[in-house]
Order: structure tokens, then sequence, then C-alpha cells
């Protein structure tokens, strides 16, 4: 038998146990990967790491360990060092800097390799030459490069290079290649569930304290919603059993006014709760009409400076009288937008102090007007670290100190969606104890060009004025400039007599107390200077035949004095309200499109205890005439559909049936008082005018008038009804 060549068999054997010896070695470098990497904090990531790539490149017996991650850079996917570990040789090549990047539009090919689960394993001098050039720039002779995943997300690579040798990596130093770089990505991936559930915890801890905050908010806003609708209810309730039980019509007209007042506060409340439901659930409408800004002006002044009447605040409005007139919008809710921000600051503003309401308006091309508006007060203003949170539901600040001012919390968060809604925008600058400025701005399609105040032959109708309170001068002069109109101010009594005989000027604008103090040589005085009365709202001005002009003064309602649209006629001191009479067999109709301004002429009319009729539009006006006989029509001007000319002018063709329709008194009702307007009313049927915003004296006047004195009956006096 043949003997076995021992020689080659022992060569056979060491080989194997080579092999052997270095498949334990490249395990045993496996397991202390392992324990390195699994047994590490998250905050002890990067050194374990470094650790684990140590220990891959003395068993490889490589230069160089890196580990490169995918980012996005500028919109394009770059691969980008972010560890690396040198050995001694390593340390003496051309360094790889942390953080160097390149993008994988230049390396297609791996990129496209790589997504596939693909590898490199090779000498640099046999890649194409593009890579080659790359890698070999940092003195790289032999190169591994394996993917890294995550979830099936291609994330970056894991690379070992050899500085000094050209080889191939066997199978075996591939496998533990493979299993190293899972055990990297699995650091990774833990790491990136660790910062998900950080940030979510994060998002979780930042939720809840909204969310308790929310809770106390509303808690709070809950209990003071309690406080205020009892507050109202208990008035009405109380009232209205002290009414029942009182004697005297003084009294019982006392307690009704309360049980009124509480009323419309407690709509007040219920409308804001209902507002905020519909925000809430994301119902907030817009609802675009067409209408007439001078209109909806009108209204918010009538309603804000009857809040005033009682504080002793001073209310100014300053409005550019170039803004269009005829404008396309939601003007319920630009209504709403002014009245919450000026009510808010009336509420906040202390007596003595101002509330400001400013207007302007810049047009974006032909049919479109940016409106900005300004509501600045000189009241409490804001703390600095609260004006982040000024625009949030159910809130409050200062709840202690403010405890006593009523308000829901809502105004401002229903404000700012409303204006959001708008496409419009709104900031707040405040300094704390010394006032506030609201800003809005929003955009509103324009109907037509025509202007919101105008003045007829405005150069022959130059002004001088007498005012010595500052914030009602500037306004005037602010009006005054945007009409176009000259005016001169004069500093003394002497100026004013001086530059009146010289009689250059068309009107005067005289302050009540100032008109009083000269009184006696203005009567003396021949001149055909137009002398008007500026007084606070309320003010009372005993003599006869003068024309007055009730703050707050701004450029529509200085048209119409220029323009001579507005009558004189006399202030009595001596009856409360102007009233000078009741009715209550009279039976009035009112008619106009606007809800708000049916209220206003309504309660206006209330303490006359006449029947009042409402209507919303032209053609309702025609079917209530026809079913009811009316001793007064008041017939609003501009309507959608039919309008007041038209209505009139088919209330008038009714007279050839009956006389009634001929003769029943129909009295205009507009915002747009120019000169003529009178005659142009006049002529189209209407038996007489008046001007928004309705004057209580002037309205007296019209009810005395047309009123038949057979229905008019005598108001008892103080000493009558005791």
């Amino acid at each position: 038998m043949k003997q076995p060549e021992k020689p080659h068999q022992e060569c056979d054997m060491a080989q194997v146990q080579e092999t052997q010896k270095q498949r334990d070695s490249l395990l045993d470098t496996v397991n202390q990967v392992a324990e390195v990497l699994l047994t590490a904090s998250i905050e002890d990531s990067p050194k374990s790491l470094m650790m684990g790539m140590e220990l891959v490149g003395r068993c490889l017996n490589v230069d160089r360990v890196q580990i490169w991650r995918n980012e996005v850079i500028d919109d394009e996917l770059h691969f980008v060092m972010r560890y690396e570990w040198l050995s001694e040789v390593g340390k003496q090549k051309i360094e790889v800097p942390i953080g160097l990047k390149s993008p994988y539009s230049r390396h297609a090919r791996w990129y496209k390799m790589f997504l596939e689960g693909g590898h490199i394993n090779t000498p640099i001098s046999l890649l194409p030459e593009e890579d080659a050039a790359f890698l070999g720039y940092y003195e790289m002779v032999s190169i591994v490069i394996l993917p890294l995943f995550i979830n099936q997300e291609f994330i970056g690579f894991f690379s070992v290079d050899d500085c000094v040798r050209e080889r191939v990596f066997s199978a075996d130093e591939m496998d533990m290649l493979g299993s190293t770089g899972l055990m990297f990505t699995s650091v990774f991936n833990r790491n990136l569930q660790a910062e998900q559930i950080a940030e979510t915890n994060r998002r979780l801890e930042g939720a809840l304290e909204h969310a308790l905050y929310a809770s106390r908010a509303k808690t709070e806003f809950l209990a003071k919603m309690s406080h205020e609708i009892r507050t109202p209810m208990n008035a009405i309730i109380g009232m209205a059993e002290l009414a029942l039980r009182a004697d005297k019509l003084e009294t019982i007209q006392e307690y009704v006014l309360t049980v009124k007042q509480a009323g419309t506060n407690l709509l007040a409340i219920i409308n804001d709760i209902l507002d905020i439901s519909k925000i809430e659930k994301g119902k907030l409408e817009i609802l675009p009409v067409d209408y007439h800004f001078s209109s909806l002006l009108n209204d918010v002044i009538s309603i804000i400076r009857m809040r005033v009447l009682d504080s002793r605040l001073r209310f100014v409005v300053n409005v550019d009288g170039n803004i269009p007139n005829s404008l396309r919008g939601d003007e319920i809710r630009i209504r709403q937008v002014l009245l919450n921000l000026l009510t808010n600051s009336v509420k906040y503003t202390d007596s003595g102090g101002f509330v400001s309401l400013c207007i302007r308006g810049e047009m974006e091309g032909e049919d479109l007007v940016n409106l900005t508006i300004d509501v600045e007060d000189s009241g409490r203003g804001i703390k600095k670290e609260d004006l982040d949170n000024l625009f949030d539901e159910y809130t409050q600040f200062e709840r202690e100190k403010n405890k006593w001012t009523e308000g829901t919390g809502l105004g401002l968060a229903i404000v700012s969606h409303i204006v959001k809604a708008m496409d419009g925008k709104i900031s707040v600058r405040s300094e704390y104890g010394k006032g506030s400025t609201f800003t809005v701005t929003f955009p509103q399609k324009v109907r037509a060009i025509k202007s919101l105040g105008g003045v007829e032959n405005v150069q022959e109708k130059n002004v001088l004025m007498y005012e010595e309170r500052e914030i009602y001068a500037n306004s005037l002069l602010f009006a005054l400039d945007s009409l176009g109109t000259k005016c001169t101010t004069v500093p003394c009594d002497a100026d004013l007599l001086e530059k009146l005989a010289k009689g250059k000027y068309a009107f005067a604008f005289i302050s009540f107390e100032l008109y009083q103090k000269n009184i006696g040589a203005l009567m003396e005085m021949d001149t055909e200077t137009k002398v008007v009365i500026l007084t606070e709202f309320g003010e009372t001005v005993p003599e006869k035949n003068l024309t007055v002009l009730a703050m707050p003064v701004h450029s529509l309602s200085v048209a119409n004095i220029l323009n001579g649209a507005q009558e004189n006629f006399s202030y009595h001191g001596n009856v409360g309200f102007a009233v000078g009479f009741t009715a209550p067999d009279a039976n009035i109709l009112v008619v106009d499109d606007v809800l708000t301004n049916l209220k206003v002429v309504k309660g206006l009319l209330a303490p006359y205890g006449m029947q009042v009729s409402l209507c919303k539009s032209g053609a309702m006006a025609l079917d209530a005439i026809k079913a009811s006989r009316y001793d007064i029509v008041f017939m609003d001007h501009l309507m959608p559909g039919m309008d007041g000319i038209e209505a009139t002018a088919q209330i008038r063709k009714f007279g050839s049936e009956d006389s009634y329709f001929a003769e029943v008194p129909i009295v205009a009702l507009t915002a747009n008082a120019v000169s003529g307007a009178r005659e142009f009313f006049m002529e189209n049927g209407f038996s007489d005018f008046m001007s928004k915003p309705v004057d209580v004296v002037k309205l007296n006047t019209v009810l005395e008038r047309w009123i038949p004195k057979t229905k008019r009956r005598k108001l008892a006096t103080k000493e009558e009804l005791l």
C-alpha cells in the first residue's frame, strides 16, 4: 500500500488551522463589537461606535474604518463622512475630514448598486477611472464598501480601506464586515427611535401643557361665563319684577331701560359663544355682499359713541375720504371686527383717556382696495409676555385686576379668525400702562371708484378752525386734508375775531365752549362765514338755528357740512333724550337692508312708545304698506334688489287707486348726504330727508313734523309724575 504524502497533508492541516484561527478571530471580533455596541447607553453611542470600528480595523489590519451617512443638502442627496477610525499608518496619509461630502449625482453607479444591496471589494487600481481618482487622492490602495439599511431604507455605507496592500477581502472577512455593519445599523436605528420617542415626548409634553392651559382657560372661562350670564339674567329678572311693582312712569322707564341694556349684554355674550363654536368646528364663513362703506362706518360710530357717552372718553375717527364707497365683502363680519376692537378699547380705557379709529385705503389696480384699520387707545396696555397669547380663545389677562370688567375673553380670538378668513392680517403694538394699537388689514372688492367723501367746489370752501382740544383739532385737520379743503387754525379769541372780520372764510368750525366765550362779539359781527359748532356727543346747544357737528368728526360728516347737506335745527337741553312727546297709537315702518340699522332706528324710536314695524327690503316694504296704514315710513336709499327710490315710486303709483299711498310721509334715510340730496329725494317722491347717523334731535323734529297732533301725547313732567 502506498504511504500518504505527509508533508502535503501537514501543509493542508496547517492551512485549515490558520483559516480556523482567522475565523475564530473574526468571530471573536464580532462578539466584542456586539458587546461594545449593544451594551452602551444612547449617550455613549458615538464612543461605542469608535471602539467597534477600532476592533474591526485592528482585526482586519486595515488603515481606515469609516461610516458615511446619506443627507439631503441643497435639495440633493449626498454621502457625508461622520465617523472615522485611523491606524498609525492611516494617520500619516492624506486626511479624509469629518463632514466630507459628495453628491450621488457624481457617483450614480454607486447609488444604484448600493440601493440594490451590492457592495465594493477591490483594489483601487481596478475601479473605473473617476472612482479611482476620488479614492486614490486619499492614498487608498484597497477598499470595501457595504451599504447600510434601516427598515429597508438606504441610509449610508460602511467602508474599510488598506493604504499599503492591494487586496481583495475574503468571504469570511466580508461576512464579519456584514455582521458588524448590521450592528452599526442597529445602533443608528436605536438612536433614531430614541430621538423619535424623545421628540414625541416633547410634543406630548407640549400638547399636555397646552391642553392643561386650555383646560384651565376653559374652566376659568366657564366660571366667568356663569358669572357673565347670571349678571344680566339677574338684572333682567330683578328689574322686571321691580317694574311690575312700580306705579310711576319714570321709575318704570328706568327699570325697563336697565332690562334692555342687560338683554343686549346677554345677547352679545351668546353671540360670542356661538361664533367661537363655529370657529372651533371650522364653520366660520365669509359671505361677500355689495355694501356701502359709509353706511357701515356710520353704524359703527353710532354704536361706539353711545358707549363712550357716560365714560368721559374722547372718541376720534380719522377716515381717508378717498376710500371708494361702493365695496363688496362680508359687511357683517367687518362691522363685527370694528365693534369688537373698539369695544375692547373702550372697556379697558379709563375715564379721561381716548379711543381712536383710523381707516386708510390703498388701491391695488382698479377693482381692489386694501383697507388698513388702526384702533388706538390710551388704556391699560398689555404686558410684553402676554402678547403672544393675546389672540387665543378664552384668554383674559390679569384676571384679578380685570375681574370686574365685563367680557367673555373671546372677542380678540374671534376677530383674529375673521381677519384671517378674509385673507387679512392683524397685529398689535402695546406699552403696558400707556395703551395699545391694533392694526387690521384686509382686501375688499371695489364696485365703483366714487370716493367716500367729496366736496363740491372745494376751492371755494376754505375753513377757519378754533379748537383747543388737540386730539379733536388734529382729527378735523385730517378730515379736511383728505377732502382737499384748505384750513387755517387760530390760537386765540383775538385771532378768531380778526380773521372772521376779514370775511375770507366760507366756514368757521368753533368748539362750543369757545363759541359761548365769544358769542357777544360773534353775534354783532356781520359776516357771511357759516359758523359750525363743534360739540361732544350728547352735549346740548340751547341756541336755535345753529349748525352743530358732534364728535367724532370724520371725512363724511365734514363733507356733508361743507356740501350743505345738513340742515340747521334746534337743540333743547330741557328734555332727556330730546324726546318731545309720546305717540302710542302711531304706526311707523322702518325699511333698511342692514339689521343693525333697523335696530338702531327702532331703539331711537322706543322712547316715543310708537308701534314700529321693520322691513329688510323694498319689496317687503310694498307688501307691508299694502297690509297696514303707517303714519311715517323711514326708507333707506341704497338696498340690494329694489332700492328706496324704486320702492317709493311704486308706493306713489298706488296713489291713483288710494290717496293714502300718495300722501303717506316717506322719509329718506341715507349715509350719502351730499349737496342737493334733499332736492333729489323730494323729486323722487319722498316727503323728507334724514342723514345717517340718525341724530336724536333731528329725529324728534321730523316726528313732530309728520306725526298727526291727534296722536301725540305731551310728556309728563317730573312734577306731574310725583
